[in-house]
């Protein structure tokens, strides 16, 4: 029995929590998005959660207003220590400029979030990464569990 609870506790620690819906992430977003620890929603490897670029279907046109739509699979907040969310665009995987940042004020499972940014300029190259990532700031989670990521691949006109 000591057994089954420990691995039951296991599964929960490494479960699911933050999925992109707008622009779509990277990888699938299969039918189990809506329910809890969605295993689309668990990538903890920065600073795309481990999935490659793909090619990208999203244009974006420069200077504009886009809202970027993410979920919170699962809370994690610490109400002493609130964490919060950031989205960023990058060049390349190592190149993120932060654009917003939303507080994690323990709202709950599955809630969406829509954030309104202004798209960046398009400079030399014209594909980006968008990112979202959840900054847990919860102390009871051990690195590198405590951020998650989420990547979409976009081209801005």
């Amino acid at each position: 029995m000591s057994r089954f609870i420990l691995l039951l506790a296991g599964v929960v620690a490494v479960s699911c929590h933050l999925c992109m819906l707008n622009p779509p992430q990277r990888s699938s977003l299969g039918p189990t998005v809506n329910g809890l620890r969605s295993h689309d929603c668990y990538r903890v490897i920065p600073p795309c959660g481990a999935k490659p670029a793909e090619n990208s279907t999203t244009y974006l046109q420069a200077g504009s207003v886009y809202t970027i739509i993410f979920q919170k699979n699962l809370d994690h907040i610490d109400y002493k220590t609130p964490g919060w969310f950031t989205v960023s665009f990058g060049v390349d995987e190592q190149s993120f400029v932060e654009v917003a940042r939303v507080k994690d004020r323990g709202e709950k499972n599955l809630h969406l979030f829509s954030e309104d940014i202004i798209v960046p300029p398009v400079m030399n190259h014209s594909k980006r990464i968008v990112q979202v990532a959840y900054v847990t700031n919860n102390a009871s989670m051990a690195p590198p569990v405590a951020i998650y990521y989420q990547c979409s691949d976009v081209i801005i006109y």
